[in-house]
């Protein structure tokens, strides 16, 4: 799968600072792939804190040019009296990260901010919460009626469908981080009927030993 996707999806780098160029952006590729190498040698180690020295620099360079850019837009819009994006463009440049607000209100409504109150208020909220008991009647019945309905046992030893498995897949979410074998969740959800038959394989091999994959 992991050649298949090289071959077959161009890489694209992701942007996650507005200010980083284009350029900066070729050095971060090269000194990824030095970082591969890096323990090979002495030379190559070298090459790679070189490549993030020049990296670290770039990127410097690349947002206090933004900054100018950004301060010759707010200049401008100050002298067009346009407040509101003075504003907008003072704030994007000096947000910083705000935590988020944590608060819960106890049983009477009282708003609790105190880390200390508020884990003892769920604590409290999940002991109301599971320390309901039916009576022993109500339970019985309950219990009865959920072997009426249920399937019989011998129906829960067959194989597992192909249609479940393609459930599965189509519920895999997309942008998460991959696992150890780098496959993502969009390569699986894209590859075709032949992995989803790879992957139905597996599961039933699974079901039917006990013994799953460790990864």
């Amino acid at each position: 799968m992991e050649k298949t996707a090289e071959k077959t999806i161009p890489e694209k780098e992701m942007i996650t600072k507005k200010w980083i160029t284009p350029e900066t952006l070729s050095l971060v590729q090269e000194r990824r792939i030095l970082k591969k190498k890096r323990n090979s040698s002495e030379l190559a180690d070298r090459e790679y804190r070189q490549k993030c020295n020049e990296v670290r620099k770039a990127a410097r360079a690349d947002k206090a040019k933004w900054l100018e850019r950004q301060c010759e837009d707010i200049e401008k819009y100050y002298e067009e009296y346009k407040t509101k994006e003075v504003y907008k463009m003072i704030g994007d440049i000096n947000r910083k990260w705000q935590p988020k607000q944590r608060a819960i209100r106890d049983s009477n409504g009282k708003l609790l901010v105190n880390t200390t109150n508020i884990i003892q208020r769920w604590t409290t909220y999940c002991s109301e919460l599971y320390m309901t008991q039916l009576d022993q009647k109500v339970s019985n019945d309950l219990v009865k009626k959920l072997k009426d309905i249920s399937p019989p046992l011998a129906d829960s030893q067959g194989d597992i469908l192909v249609e479940e498995v393609q459930k599965a897949v189509k519920k895999l979410k997309n942008n998460t981080s991959p696992g150890n074998d780098g496959i993502t969740g969009e390569m699986i959800k894209h590859d075709g009927p032949h992995l989803i038959e790879e992957i139905h394989q597996l599961c039933n091999k699974a079901w039917k030993t006990g013994i799953a994959p460790t990864e």
